[in-house]
């Protein structure tokens, strides 16, 4: 039974991210739209523009990362459209090149101009700026330039950090990372409809503070009644600290003499986490199968 814990959090801890619970603070109603982004390109989701810079998927580890524009817009130059104006929700901008070769091109942003190598990123007047890509199309004398405008650049992975909270003016966005390989990411965003956004993260020896430890809830138990000798479902919620105390005590008991109480206890966490682990490898599986 030790073993099996141990292994599950061991589990839990390197391949599935952070589970994450958001609510309103004034109890308004998440909305929220999700959607699948290539590498290079932005959508607009949920009202706000994401471009997807980056994208890294390590099979063997299940590890899957993102670099992220947000409040992002693609623009598409050449030489007969070397400039363009952009609305995001930090501004409007001109956006624009003075020149441009195979693998660089000076981009400028209100008359402000800095040289950008591909698939690289820049900051020119305020606004995040990925250069995607620059072309000198041979024999038809046409320069492509394709980049990625956005005011903020998140990093987001599966395992360490697969969400973040940005807020725009009066507007809290909750932007996740649901899945991703190296050529796109599916990305999902919420927002509440009124009120600001709460988060609530559930992951096991994140804190040593009690305050701040939260709850595994809605986990149904059955109990010993020792009054009757008859079984009662409950809920419980169940702290980090509270996990440490009786694995700690398990550790001290044998398995002969282990009582039915502290078996139930872990049986409720196992269940837990392999509940969670079946679903976040099922959706695995799926987006690439």
């Amino acid at each position: 039974m030790e073993k099996e814990i141990i292994f599950m959090l061991i589990l839990f801890i390197l391949i599935s991210p952070v589970s994450a619970k958001i609510s309103c603070s004034d109890g308004s109603q998440i909305i929220w739209d999700q959607d699948e982004i290539d590498v290079g390109s932005s959508k607009i989701i949920d009202d706000i523009g994401i471009g997807v810079a980056k994208a890294e998927e390590r099979v063997f580890y299940r590890r899957v990362s993102v670099e992220l524009i947000v409040d992002a817009r693609r623009v598409d130059l050449s030489n007969k459209t070397s400039s363009q104006d952009i609305e995001i929700i930090t501004g409007k901008y001109n956006i624009g090149f003075t020149e441009a070769s195979e693998e660089k091109a000076k981009i400028k942003v209100d008359g402000e101009s800095k040289e950008i190598e591909e698939k690289s990123i820049e900051t020119i007047k305020n606004l995040i700026i990925m250069l995607v890509d620059s072309k000198n199309i041979i024999g038809q004398e046409a320069i492509v330039v394709k980049l990625i405008a956005g005011s903020k650049q998140i990093s987001l992975s599966n395992d360490q950090h697969p969400s973040e909270k940005i807020t725009f003016g009066n507007i809290t966005y909750f932007i996740e990372l649901s899945s991703a390989s190296t050529s796109n990411a599916i990305i999902k965003v919420s927002k509440c409809k009124t009120g600001e956004i709460i988060e609530i993260t559930e992951m096991i020896n994140k804190t040593e503070d009690n305050s701040n430890a939260l709850n595994i809830t809605s986990v149904n138990e059955t109990a010993n009644n020792r009054a009757n000798n008859t079984e009662n479902e409950s809920t419980k919620q169940v702290t980090v600290a509270e996990i440490r105390e009786r694995l700690g005590k398990l550790n001290e008991t044998s398995d002969g003499n282990a009582s039915q109480e502290k078996l139930s206890f872990l049986r409720r966490i196992i269940n837990w986490f392999k509940r969670l682990f079946s679903s976040q490898l099922t959706l695995y599986n799926k987006l690439n199968s």
